[in-house]
């Protein structure tokens, strides 16, 4: 793939006083204790995904990072500082700071001298640096757009998301806004997915009027029932969405949270043997799932990196397994989970 990320460092930021983390590979496992900064660990790669807030519903920042004062961004809320994220192609810096009056992209006006507000400053490899803020609501205003779309995609699934249009080639993150049109557009994806309610006897429809997915019961008397998508079930909403992810992206960073919660396990295969077969993305993952490490080791131990989390002395610490470690995990049927303290170092 060209756009392959093989470091990134984490200064500053939330649970995360200075971490680096080294030898990433196309399919990267973070796996840890609740609580530690797994979460935290996957927002630091989703800064990059911002600029794909001026789609959301709401255009906030929660969208993607899970605060509600801006002091939580930074490590033990020290604003003095700034919070820096690095990797070998994109560079944040993250400042709380006294802001001039800007103006955004669609000409709004914010701030006087004494407003302190988010500044987010990026700079990526080959492309001019481009700017963000957030306002006291949390609010994201986009001062000036990346060249090109950011590679660094954070898909957050939310069951029954209204679905629309867009005219964007891919699912818009986080939330898949325009999740009808890429299945519409995607026939090999639309098969799959068909496939899925065959088995209930069960068909996918498009509703192009209201520009919405439904479910219908094979007609009686001349009657049919419409099911709205966001009545159906929740495994089939998630693995739909993640599907629809993958399949429409190409030579980008995918960062999924627990892609497999709340799945029937034996459903899990989807979404697991899609991320092995898209080999022009790489991936970023947490999971609780001994189900989803196991298939990974056995199917993909050659692009895969497992990075052990912890919380120590008050902050988030990680390191990654060797190959050694992954080979005796496999081969001896070793429950990382139940024996996860034994490889923290």
């Amino acid at each position: 793939m060209e756009n392959f990320i093989d470091h990134i460092a984490i200064l500053n930021f939330k649970s995360i006083r200075n971490l680096k983390l080294e030898g990433l590979t196309r399919i990267n496992l973070f796996i840890g204790k609740p609580n530690v900064g797994k979460s935290n660990i996957l927002e630091a790669f989703g800064v990059f995904s911002l600029p794909y807030s001026q789609f959301a519903d709401n255009k906030k920042i929660t969208e993607f990072i899970r605060i509600q004062h801006e002091p939580e961004l930074f490590f033990d809320g020290n604003v003095s500082e700034p919070s820096v994220i690095k990797t070998n192609m994109e560079h944040c810096d993250i400042e709380y700071k006294v802001t001039p009056l800007i103006t955004d992209n669609y000409g709004n006006s914010y701030s006087q001298q004494t407003d302190k507000l988010l500044n987010f400053n990026f700079d990526s490899a080959g492309q001019e640096s481009f700017q963000l803020i957030i306002d006291e609501n949390l609010a994201v205003h986009v001062l000036n757009n990346p060249e090109t779309p950011p590679i660094l995609k954070k898909y957050v699934f939310i069951p029954g998301k209204n679905q629309t249009g867009n005219k964007i080639s891919f699912l818009l993150p986080p939330n898949g806004k325009n999740l009808f049109k890429i299945i519409e557009e995607n026939n090999l994806l639309k098969t799959e997915i068909k496939e899925l309610f065959r088995e209930y006897n069960l068909k996918l429809v498009f509703d192009k009027a209201s520009r919405e997915l439904k479910i219908t019961k094979p007609p009686q008397n001349d009657e049919i029932f419409l099911i709205p998508y966001h009545s159906i079930a929740d495994t089939l909403q998630r693995i739909i969405f993640y599907k629809t992810a993958i399949a429409s992206n190409q030579n980008s960073v995918l960062i999924f949270e627990e892609p497999e919660a709340h799945a029937f396990p034996p459903y899990i295969v989807h979404i697991t043997q899609e991320i092995i077969d898209a080999n022009s993305n790489q991936f970023i993952l947490s999971t609780h799932s001994p189900y989803v490490l196991d298939y990974f080791l056995e199917n993909a131990r050659d692009e895969l990196s497992i990075f052990m989390v912890d919380y120590k002395n008050g902050e988030t610490v990680a390191n990654k397994l060797s190959k050694e470690d992954m080979d005796d995990i496999y081969s001896y049927g070793i429950d990382l989970f139940t024996n996860y303290e034994t490889f923290l170092k």
